[in-house]
């Protein structure tokens, strides 16, 4: 009898270490962005529906923005664009000539304070792109 609860009990002891949360470190694993895009999609998602997915980004006219700065009476105000830092503008137009998405490694919306750093031009907004150089 003893003998049979002790083996129970290391089956237990090995199942339960099977259901642990350990992480996979090999190459072949998904690697997730901040935009919850992994590597393998990117190249299906337009640069456009990237920046879409940041908090506090909407589309007006096609045109990212963000919330809380897009206002209604003076027009769209577009986001100071960075990419790898080198300010490019405040067109999403000319940003999307330069930038491929499938190159692109991270997305990063700074809005208030933060965006300060980047002057008067980055008062509405700034989107930093990191891309696979």
């Amino acid at each position: 009898m003893r003998k049979s609860n002790i083996l129970i009990a290391i089956i237990f002891i090995g199942l339960l270490a099977s259901c642990g949360t350990a992480k996979s470190t090999s190459t072949g694993v998904k690697e997730s962005t901040a935009d919850g895009i992994t590597s393998e999609n990117r190249a299906n998602t337009s640069l456009l529906n990237q920046i879409r997915r940041l908090k506090g980004v909407t589309l007006q006219g096609g045109i990212p923005v963000f919330s809380k700065s897009a206002n209604s009476i003076t027009g769209t105000a577009e986001p100071l664009y960075v990419v790898n830092d080198y300010t490019v503008g405040n067109s999403f137009s000319s940003v999307k000539d330069i930038v491929n998405p499938v190159d692109v490694e991270s997305i990063k919306a700074i809005q208030g304070a933060d965006a300060s750093f980047y002057g008067s031009r980055g008062g509405n907004g700034v989107i930093v792109i990191k891309t696979k150089e």
